[in-house]
């Protein structure tokens, strides 16, 4: 397994790893979108480490609400298209010493070029496979946390 002690940095995709990715309409529009409850216990355990964290997410009608979850969560949050994604963590972050988590056709080059690569279990399997590790927690389930508990005893 690559040295999780070199790893300075957290960037994550939303819909697919902090969410189910399932977006709720009704009449007006979308109106929701599901969380996973331990992610937030996940990135207090990743900044405690020294990491940094960073969000990206593709969707513009529902960033409104990506946003005000991630700032509850102290993470910000960048609007990227998903075709932007590599060049935006190339030019804001580095992917020397960067974990990359995604669960997109397009976040498998960003996986590929990350230090550490991660996908969760339910990604599409070209995605997994491009992954250096694929979690055991679904998307919306717990992948920030599972990843904070990984970091945290690599890094001890």
């Amino acid at each position: 397994m690559k040295c999780l002690s070199e790893i300075k940095n957290l960037v994550t995709d939303v819909d697919g790893v902090l969410t189910d990715g399932g977006f709720y309409y009704d009449e007006t529009g979308k109106v929701l979108k599901k969380f996973g409850p331990h992610d937030s216990d996940g990135f207090k355990i990743i900044t405690s480490l020294g990491i940094n964290c960073f969000a990206i997410s593709a969707d513009r009608r529902g960033f409104g609400i990506t946003q005000r979850r991630l700032n509850d969560m102290g993470i910000p949050i960048s609007l990227v298209s998903e075709k932007e994604r590599f060049s935006w963590i190339s030019e804001n972050v580095g992917f020397d010493g960067t974990c990359f988590i995604g669960d997109g056709y397009h976040d498998v080059s960003s996986i590929e070029q990350a230090t550490l690569g991660i996908a969760p279990v339910n990604a599409p399997d070209f995605v997994k496979s491009s992954a250096d590790i694929v979690t055991k927690a679904q998307g919306g389930n717990g992948v920030i946390f599972e990843v904070a508990l990984m970091l945290k005893e690599r890094v001890k």
